[in-house]
């Protein structure tokens, strides 16, 4: 009997392998490339608005994308072939930026097209890959697998931030220049570092593609979803009868993204941080995120999702404006820890939230449309942000303003978020079964974009493919 088994679990343990280094090696590549997109428009030049805009602007090309993407992988026919297209172009995105990076220049609406074409094939390949990994997974073993996946991509994440950023802060230094000496500016001393660890980063995804095509295919995929338009929701929120958490998620979104994209230009540019000193900031949020996330879970288990959202979502009103208090990394590193705390509990409340409300045939047309609400939202508010900062004239003062002016905004969240906490329904079995891998140290994982991007401001990752 044990060598007729032998062949039938070959080929599991094989995709299971597989999946494992795709997730390891995009999320390297997460780390050592797209936490560091804005840091490289600023070492070039550009202006603070720039830098927060790209982390906001680009993603509306990728949303948009998303729309398209299933009808587009249904005629590719397979999953893994689809999965591995977007997997190359994502790669195939950073050659722009590698070729900036070591010519010293490169222009700004350049720099913006490979990142928007690198969201693009981010967000086009998530629908499709969650599918696949679902059709060909055995639903007993996924908790499990994906709690301790996600551990080891979370370790790579952090590794690819903490490799890049110390590539970054040995250029800054002067040392990566000829027999040890400062070039002639801080840009042209820290762009070749740029262009190593991007190309790093693009290689590693190109590597993810060898993982994918070990996996095993699912050409005949079920498709039982019931297609939601962009015309249907829009509907369904103005309505206000359902829906009522993606209503909220929108607003805070929007009154988060006034300030969020611009903590970046204003640790490197107004608090002038050395790469190391932002390489500490960004790792201190990373691992409080990942550290807390057990502690989450098991909240989300006692209180309920709804209450961990109510109450994080109080808590992220206050976080901007908490900036103005200090300038000092004595105050800023441990304020990082308590942003990723909070923002961790409520990323993951609004997870458990959407598998709570949102019917299970409908969830995949609803998130993908939200999606592309979601960007709307996230570019609305940067703009926003952008317009007061240049209003305000981008200094210090401006900053913190603007710090002040998003948590006041952010006040219009609290009535529709109240309004979640009044409602009562039993959590449903997959909300626990979430809860519970959460409270194992699970995250989203380094595939399948989450539909949340992070909101939590300066370098942080959003979540995934």
């Amino acid at each position: 009997m044990g060598t007729e088994a032998a062949p039938a679990t070959h080929p599991l343990r094989r995709s299971l392998a597989a999946c494992t280094g795709d997730g390891a090696t995009y999320a390297y590549m997460v780390g050592s490339g797209e936490t560091y997109f804005a840091a490289f428009v600023l070492a070039l030049g550009a202006s603070d608005e720039a830098g927060g805009l790209v982390s906001s602007v680009p993603l509306l090309a990728g949303a948009t994308l998303q729309l398209a993407a299933p009808a587009l992988a249904r005629r590719v026919g397979s999953p893994r072939r689809w999965v591995m297209i977007c997997a190359s172009i994502q790669a195939l995105s950073f050659l722009p930026l590698v070729i900036g990076a070591a010519l010293g220049s490169i222009p700004l609406f350049l720099v913006f097209a490979s990142i928007s074409l690198y969201w693009a094939a981010a967000l086009g390949a998530g629908p499709t890959w969650s599918t696949w990994v679902a059709s060909t997974f055995p639903s007993r073993i996924r908790a499990r697998y994906f709690a301790l996946r996600n551990r080891l991509c979370q370790l790579l994440q952090l590794a690819g931030i903490v490799v890049a950023g110390l590539v970054l802060a040995w250029f800054e230094q002067g040392r990566g220049g000829p027999q040890g000496t400062p070039s002639a500016g801080a840009a042209s001393v820290v762009l070749p570092g740029f262009a190593i660890v991007l190309a790093v980063a693009a290689l590693s995804r190109l590597g993810s593609t060898l993982f994918l095509r070990i996996q095993d295919d699912a050409p005949g995929m079920a498709r039982d979803h019931d297609h939601v338009s962009v015309h249907s929701m829009l509907r369904r929120l103005l309505a206000g009868r359902e829906l009522r958490l993606l209503v909220y998620l929108l607003v805070a979104q929007i009154t988060v993204q006034t300030s969020a994209p611009f903590f970046n230009p204003y640790m490197l540019r107004s608090l002038e941080l050395t790469k190391s000193e932002y390489l500490l900031m960004v790792a201190t949020l990373f691992a409080s995120k990942s550290l807390t996330l057990p502690l989450h879970g098991m909240l989300a288990r006692r209180l309920g999702a709804r209450r961990l959202l109510v109450l994080s979502g109080f808590g992220i009103v206050l976080l901007s404006a908490a900036w103005v208090i200090s300038p000092s990394l004595w105050f800023l590193v441990p304020l990082q820890a308590v942003n990723g705390a909070i923002w961790g509990a409520w990323e993951l409340a609004a997870f458990l939230m959407m598998l709570e409300t949102i019917p299970d045939r409908e969830r995949t047309g609803v998130l993908t449309v939200f999606n592309l609400l979601n960007c709307v939202a996230m570019v609305a508010g940067s703009l926003i942000g952008a317009l007061l900062l240049r209003v305000l004239d981008s200094g210090r003062d401006a900053y913190l303003t603007l710090f002040v002016v998003s948590s006041a905004l952010r006040l219009m969240s609290l009535p529709s978020l109240l309004a979640l906490g009044r409602e009562r329904r039993p959590p449903s079995a997959a909300v626990t079964v979430a809860a519970e891998e959460a409270a194992g140290w699970s995250a989203p994982g380094s595939q399948g974009r989450a539909a949340l991007p992070a909101l939590s401001g300066p370098a942080d990752e959003d979540s995934r493919r």
